[in-house]
């Protein structure tokens, strides 16, 4: 069986591949995207009782990580509005269109894969196709390491709504200029 930590760096390098392709104008929006959804997940599971008490813990994995999917994809297609792709800064095509894409796009992954997998450690590996990482090797060890600097784990509380606030207007900004 794979270690979760090598996946989670597959995925990155997956999205930092899939960055480089689509040159860092178009990644730049995804990013957003994800702040939201994780906004989103706070808001309705802090003031709405339903998700709060009501909800499995399973089911609000697959509640959390759908959301996360869904607002991630509406992210992803939101460049390909006519309207926004007439713009000429998504019709360059110089390198370092594709180093910046690279970067944001190992940013993107870190912040939809790294919000999953987080999502999956807080109700403990409950399903039998993932196991939690062993604390007793170098490997598990250096997963426990990561596991702490995954989006969930720092943006919460005012740094969430701070990076939504600036997510927002950054969108509004580049949609309407």
């Amino acid at each position: 069986m794979i270690s979760l930590y090598i996946l989670f760096w597959v995925f990155l390098c997956l999205f930092a591949f899939i960055g480089t392709v689509r040159r860092w104008p178009k990644e730049l929006l995804v990013i957003p995207a994800v702040i939201f959804a994780l906004f989103l997940i706070t808001m309705l599971e802090t003031n709405i009782a339903y998700f709060r008490d009501t909800i499995s813990v399973t089911a609000r994995f697959w509640f959390r990580s759908s959301l996360l999917m869904i607002m991630t994809f509406l992210g992803y297609l939101i460049p390909n509005f006519d309207r926004v792709m007439n713009r000429k800064i998504y019709h360059r095509d110089r390198f370092d269109d594709s180093i910046f894409g690279f970067i944001i796009g190992l940013l993107n992954g870190f912040m939809i894969i790294g919000s999953i997998w987080h999502f999956l450690a807080e109700i403990n590996y409950p399903y039998d196709w993932v196991t939690a990482p062993e604390l007793v090797t170098e490997l598990g060890q250096t997963t426990a390491q990561l596991l702490e600097i995954l989006p969930p784990q720092w943006l919460q509380g005012p740094m969430l709504y701070i990076a939504t606030a600036a997510s927002i207007v950054f969108t509004l900004v580049v949609l309407i200029l």
